[in-house]
């Protein structure tokens, strides 16, 4: 079991890869960033990605379809360190079986 521990000032959060939806927002000033990793209805592994100004309509939404559950848990890992280096908080982090 790969595990993902991220540091901040306000918590210890394990990613847990065994978990089917994972999704994680991060806070810095009053910009947002939400990482979901989940299944589609083609059955593929999806990330969706959402980031934009807090409190506005203004932002986007990308979404990216990988082959296999390890390569798109492998681009969920990557997005929650890229987030974690630039300054952002966690904010919230929910998983389901």
């Amino acid at each position: 079991m790969n595990t993902l521990i991220i540091n901040d000032s306000t918590a210890t959060t394990h990613f847990d890869e065994k978990s089917i939806f994972q999704s994680a927002r991060f806070e810095k000033g009053t910009r947002y960033y939400t990482v979901i990793l989940d299944k589609d209805l083609f059955d593929d592994w999806v990330i969706s990605i959402a980031n934009g100004r807090i409190g506005t309509k203004l932002g986007r939404v990308r979404t990216i379809a990988f082959p296999s559950f390890e390569d798109a848990y492998g681009q969920f890992q990557v997005a929650i360190k890229n987030r974690t280096k630039r300054g952002y908080l966690l904010e919230s982090y929910r998983n389901r079986v």
